[in-house]
């Protein structure tokens, strides 16, 4: 098996492990952990086994490295705020496809910001996932009414998108070491969570309950980003975002495996084609989506 093969595979696994991660989050909430604590936790324990693995990069950080890292954690610190806030209010499989329309947001932002006029390809992914969106978040009962949780997700892919952009005009610059610049994000994000972790309740913490954060920090964080840098090195970035493009799936089928939701047509339907339109972008796309769905992990 070539090394190809191997790290798109190992991609694949990650990806099962970052559709894991949305089940996990669920579980911790009704463990009674607030999201910012389950934030806090994430990205610390994340930072640590990113040092660990990288520590020998730490040589390469400087001011800019820090700046930049900053401005962009900002947006990463509001992205993971409204998706996991949301999720105290939806499904995660919701919470996951939701999330995943950051592909079809991000060649408008640009477009926005540098008159780019997108391709023909972008407006239809859009128009099929704007029919899924509304199929996956529509209320039967009351047609009109949107759910909080759907809404602060929407803003997480908003928020997503925005960091895409902005990340992949960052990464760059050759006074960039992208391990640091990764690192700065994390730990700002997890400072501020931080702070903000008076605002919740004290979640009773033991060994029973804690595991899934332990999870998200090390293998959704660290390892998911580690992963993610040797497949780049050994495949391409269209046939990675294609691999990735299944989080949502498996965050789907792990919440029903795990009885947090049940398997209904509305998921079927409106998850299908929010999923497929994301796999049209990305595959149809103009080049600068093909390295979209894997920013956000």
């Amino acid at each position: 098996m070539t090394k190809t093969r191997q790290f798109e595979l190992l991609l694949l696994f990650t990806t099962m492990i970052w559709g894991m991660g949305f089940p996990l989050t669920q579980i911790l909430i009704t463990n009674g952990f607030g999201p910012f604590t389950i934030m806090s936790g994430r990205f610390f324990i994340g930072s640590f086994a990113l040092v660990l693995i990288f520590y020998k990069r730490l040589r390469f950080m400087n001011k800019q490295t820090i700046y930049w890292g900053v401005a962009t954690g900002v947006l990463l610190f509001l992205g993971f705020a409204f998706q996991t806030v949301g999720i105290v209010y939806t499904t995660p499989s919701k919470n996951a496809m939701i999330t995943q329309m950051m592909v079809i947001m991000v060649p408008f932002i640009i477009w926005f910001i540098t008159k780019q006029r997108p391709n023909k390809h972008a407006f239809i992914g859009a128009a099929i996932a704007l029919l899924g969106g509304v199929i996956l978040t529509a209320n039967v009962n009351d047609f009109g009414a949107i759910n909080l949780g759907d809404f602060l997700t929407f803003l997480c892919a908003v928020m997503v998108a925005a960091h895409v952009v902005l990340s992949a005009t960052i990464s760059k610059k050759e006074s960039i070491d992208t391990v640091n610049y990764t690192l700065i994000q994390f730990l700002f994000a997890a400072a501020v969570s931080m702070l903000l972790i008076p605002l919740e309740a004290t979640p009773i913490i033991s060994i029973n309950n804690i595991w899934p954060l332990v999870i998200l920090g090390v293998l959704n964080t660290a390892w998911g980003f580690t992963i993610q840098t040797f497949a780049h090195r050994y495949s391409n970035a269209s046939r990675t975002s294609v691999i990735v493009t299944t989080e949502a799936f498996f965050a789907a089928v792990f919440s029903i495996l795990l009885g947090q939701e049940l398997l209904t047509y509305q998921l079927v339907v409106g998850g299908s084609l929010l999923l497929g339109a994301v796999y049209y972008v990305t595959t149809k796309g103009q080049g600068y989506i093909q390295d979209v769905v894997e920013r956000f992990t």
